[in-house]
């Protein structure tokens, strides 16, 4: 399973989470007192009125009594919270203790949207325990501090909950020992390749270490499931200096293009693309270098080309291959024919 989908069931559990704690504490008419103070913040142009701008503008859209509950995300919900009560009395009192341990849920969440896409997959994975954690003791002090809420009505949402987030977290240890271990499985597969004494001998590990894992790509294919460590190793391969594997890595994130273009996510089709242009650009500036051959950067142009995706390289990839002949490559008719075509 990868990482992403589990921090999404991390976000949609703590949307539940809060969701439902809202509905505890709302009082009766709730939906128009909130209507109320969000067109006197958004008419009047009050400084807090960005935060309320959302749901006056459904509100009028679709009805004040039909806005529900599952809209609410949970910085609306934390919001509605510090709203003192001579502004907006639609919910009940709320302890200290619970808008503590309900900002740090809310912070959490703000952290889910503003992280760079950089985190290692490791890293996230201790970032989706942190935020269970955080959850669990919102719920728990819920149970413990929100004696207006009926004991049966605590209990149950306690019950609820925290068995979830365990059954969670235990999900998401699981996955990262799993992750750790196929991750050292990778290294100690590169470092193989590292300790060759030779050329040739490299070219031979290299041989039945990439077919172990092009075989099992294939089998998970077929089954319809995906095979992320075939491309971490082939990552960790060209990070370490292993030429083969320059051009399998630029043909893997290729072919995830043809699938992206085939479901029109553009969005996702330009991150693609511009990672395949990193990777050429280390591999350029590895030839230029001279720690690899021509031939690797040639073989990472053949990879894009081939994969079905485009007939023509990008514009990034043309100045790459300008640059190379400026500086006295001989890059070959092939090459030369994809800068003349523009």
């Amino acid at each position: 399973m990868d990482v992403q989908n589990r921090l999404k069931d991390v976000s949609n559990l703590r949307s539940e989470v809060c969701q439902e704690f809202i509905r505890m504490i709302l009082k009766e008419g709730w939906q128009q007192l909130l209507y109320d103070y969000a067109q006197d913040a958004v008419v009047n142009n009050r400084k807090w009125a960005d935060k309320c701008r959302a749901v006056y503008r459904d509100m009028r859209d679709n009805g004040i009594e039909a806005y529900p509950i599952e809209k609410m995300d949970v910085t609306l919900i934390f919001y509605m919270m510090t709203i003192p009560p001579m502004y907006f009395s639609g919910i009940k009192p709320i302890c200290d203790h619970t808008l503590k341990a309900m900002r740090t849920v809310k912070d959490d969440r703000n952290e889910d949207f503003h992280s760079g896409g950089h985190e290692e997959p490791d890293e996230l994975y201790l970032c989706g325990l942190l935020a269970l954690c955080h959850l669990r003791t919102f719920v728990q002090t819920v149970d413990e501090k929100e004696v207006t809420i009926e004991d049966g009505q605590r209990l149950a949402y306690c019950q609820n909950y925290i068995s979830r987030i365990k059954e969670l977290m235990d999900l998401l240890d699981k996955e990262r020992i799993e992750l750790i271990q196929r991750t050292r499985d990778i290294e100690q597969d590169v470092q193989k390749l590292l300790n060759s004494e030779s050329q040739a001998r490299m070219e031979y590990v290299w041989d039945i270490i990439f077919k172990k894992y092009q075989d099992r790509y294939y089998l998970e294919l077929r089954e319809g499931k995906e095979y992320p460590d075939f491309l971490d190793f082939l990552e960790r391969a060209s990070d370490a200096g292993i030429t083969m594997a320059y051009s399998w890595v630029v043909l893997q994130y290729s072919l995830e293009l043809v699938k992206l273009k085939a479901l029109n996510q553009k969005s996702e089709i330009d991150d693609v693309i511009f990672k395949i242009e990193q990777w050429m650009e280390k591999v350029y500036l590895a030839v230029l270098k001279k720690e690899t051959s021509l031939d690797s950067f040639k073989g990472c142009i053949q990879s894009y080309l081939s994969s079905g995706f485009s007939s023509t390289p990008t514009e990034k990839m043309r100045e790459m291959i300008r640059s190379l002949q400026e500086k006295g490559f001989s890059i070959g008719k092939e090459l030369e024919a994809l800068i003349s075509e523009c």
